[in-house]
């Protein structure tokens, strides 16, 4: 069994502990990674992230079992906590931090990279603020990032022509569970600017609970609103949402 501790980017922190094996190439064992500055991690993914990162940082344990045997690929997580510390979102070229997360962390995390599943038990977000719009076109800027990374995934590629048929089934899509979604303490504004005078809607504090999401189709999730609106009145909703279509019944007490 072997060890290793290394400092990263500073403060960063990388702790590795278990077992290695060269023929087959096989490995198990424990990761701690922390204090890693998430700036300094998205500048190596380059335009591949449709967003900037301004500021936050992030750690991450867990423990995995990797092998490689027979040309099949075998990689899973367990018991995997993630923790993002302040950490503020950017459109590309703009100055502004368009939503801001003060803490997120997620818990009993499981990966399998054969079954193309990825689950955390629970996710939890504490404190924040999000500065959302529609544009005079009508379209949301949530924060100008949406809309870019879907145009990033339907450009085309542009290194030569298009590749021939595969031959290969297609692999089936990852399938993401996240039985139990928190947070507390948001601040939300949001704002209609395709009419005049702009409408200015004020949420804070705003706490939401998401029960059963999966990214299985037809998924229906429960979801339960709490917030103070405008500073003065308050908002609480329960629905219960079929993701599909986006349709909803909910009680809402105003």
């Amino acid at each position: 069994r072997y060890r290793f501790d290394a400092r990263v980017f500073g403060d960063g922190e990388v702790s590795w502990e278990g077992t290695l094996q060269a023929a087959p190439l096989a490995s198990e064992g424990e990761f701690t990674l922390g204090k890693l500055p998430l700036p300094r991690i998205a500048a190596y993914l380059g335009d591949a992230l449709p967003l900037d990162i301004n500021r936050g940082s992030l750690a991450l344990r867990g423990r995995y079992a990797y092998a490689d045997a027979a040309g099949t690929l075998q990689f899973d997580l367990a018991d995997t906590e993630l923790k993002l510390a302040g950490v503020a979102l950017r459109a590309r070229g703009n100055a502004a931090d368009y939503v801001v997360l003060d803490s997120l962390q997620a818990s009993g995390g499981r990966v399998s990279l054969a079954a193309r599943k990825l689950e955390f038990a629970a996710l939890a977000i504490d404190g924040g603020t999000v500065s959302a719009w529609l544009t005079p076109e009508g379209e949301l800027n949530l924060p100008g990032l949406l809309g870019e990374a879907r145009e990033a995934a339907g450009r085309p590629a542009d290194d030569g022509p298009a590749p021939a048929a595969a031959t290969a089934p297609p692999q089936q899509d990852w399938e993401v569970r996240l039985p139990a979604i928190a947070a507390s303490n948001l601040d939300v504004t949001l704002e209609d600017r395709s009419v005049q005078p702009v409408v200015s809607l004020h949420l804070a504090p705003l706490g939401f609970r998401v029960n059963d999401y999966s990214s299985r189709p037809g998924t229906v999730v429960k979801l339960d609103v709490d917030s103070v609106v405008n500073g003065k009145g308050t908002l609480r909703t329960a629905a219960v949402v079929a993701l599909d279509t986006l349709s909803a019944q909910a009680d809402i007490e105003l």
